[in-house]
């Protein structure tokens, strides 16, 4: 088991502002790809919730969770719950097979939901 802290330092410190925003991107990009969700209303219009912007590095930053507050949202703790399982590149072999998840950055589309 390991500890996440959604602020600390992203893997790509140089495309995320935190590790909160590549968790949340590593979403994006999986389901993107052909990852499937279940069809959870709940789960949806929080992984949608959230706006995103660039720091003055480029890295993108995701919006605070107190922010999503004064917007009168709810925190997104499915959505979150979901992203910590995109903490950390997922290794490991199946029969011969390598497994990882797959990684692009296109930024047009947040989540195609």
């Amino acid at each position: 088991m390991l500890e996440i802290n959604f602020g600390g330092r992203a893997s790509e410190a140089a495309r995320y502002a935190n590790k909160r925003s590549e968790m949340w991107d590593k979403v994006r990009e999986w389901l993107k790809s052909g990852g499937a969700i279940p069809n959870d209303p709940e789960l949806k219009s929080e992984l949608a919730s959230p706006t995103y912007k660039f720091d003055a590095g480029g890295r993108l930053i995701l919006e605070a969770k107190e922010k999503l507050k004064e917007r009168g949202l709810r925190s997104p703790d499915m959505a979150d719950a979901l992203a910590l399982t995109f903490a950390y590149p997922l290794r490991g072999t199946r029969g011969t097979q390598t497994i990882r998840r797959n990684s692009g950055h296109d930024m047009s589309e947040y989540y195609g939901i």
